[in-house]
């Protein structure tokens, strides 16, 4: 960890990395005085849109005032090529676990209810863009620096390179517009279920916070329902609860169109 970190008392206890990314991105559980996160990367430069520590922390600060249920803030920092954040722990699995089938139902009612909450934020009044402009834009900057993870593909794209993709994409009409404040990385992952009430008491990876298409959203929300646990075998039952509840009907060409988007994330 970075040096500035180990002088840090609410950092003192036992260090557990929960994941790695492909960008160096490193997330740890601390168990300490109390259960914390702490988030560090290598310092990124102008136009990378991954992770940067007080970018996140601006948008969990924006959304929290918003009423948005995220990790409360603690710290952000950066100390020669690194930077992290330090947010608390949040009570809560993962809504990509293991559910029985009426848990299941319920989990994706109530994550559709709060995209659908968060959707409804006025984007008049949101700092952070995430419009089709810079997010094509940052398509051609993630292959011209390598920054596209062809590791993690979906089928349909499996052995494809960057270049192939980004033709795929430039050769794909835009769909126009319909914006909202979006979450921009709402894979089950990142949306914490209270295993009682079956309640969404965390958003988690807010760093693409910003406003775009609703589809933006809607297409990760599928691709994560429909490329469920491997027991789960009713993806797309549970895909079209998740439109109802949220009140809209499948557009397929915005859902192929997003999902070729995400591919660059």
């Amino acid at each position: 960890m970075p040096a500035a970190l180990g002088s840090n008392p609410l950092l003192r206890g036992t260090w557990e990395c929960v994941r790695s990314q492909s960008s160096g991105c490193k997330v740890f559980r601390v168990d300490g005085p109390f259960v914390s996160f702490v988030k560090i990367a290598p310092r990124t430069t102008a136009g990378d849109l991954r992770f940067h520590p007080e970018e996140e922390g601006r948008r969990l600060r924006w959304l929290t005032e918003q009423g948005i249920p995220v990790p409360e803030l603690l710290e952000v920092g950066e100390a020669e090529n690194e930077g992290w954040m330090i947010t608390r722990g949040v009570e809560g699995r993962p809504a990509s676990a293991p559910w029985c089938r009426d848990e299941q139902t319920r989990v994706i009612e109530s994550l559709s209810e709060t995209v659908r909450q968060l959707h409804r934020l006025s984007v008049e009044s949101c700092p952070f863009s995430g419009r089709l402009s810079q997010t094509l834009q940052w398509a051609e900057t993630a292959t011209n620096f390598g920054w596209v993870d062809t590791d993690d593909l979906d089928e349909e794209h499996r052995g494809w390179t960057a270049a192939a993709l980004l033709r795929k994409l430039r050769a794909t009409p835009a769909p126009a517009e319909d914006l909202v404040v979006c979450h921009g990385d709402p894979y089950l992952d990142n949306i914490l279920i209270d295993p009682q009430t079956l309640r969404v008491t965390a958003l988690l990876d807010v760093g693409r916070v910003g406003v775009a298409d609703r589809w933006r959203d809607l297409s990760v929300l599928i691709r994560s329902v429909r490329d469920g646990e491997p027991e789960q075998t009713n993806g797309n039952e549970w895909a079209q609860t998740l439109l109802n509840r949220y009140g809209t009907l499948l557009d397929q060409r915005k859902l192929d169109f997003y999902q070729l988007v995400d591919e660059f994330f």
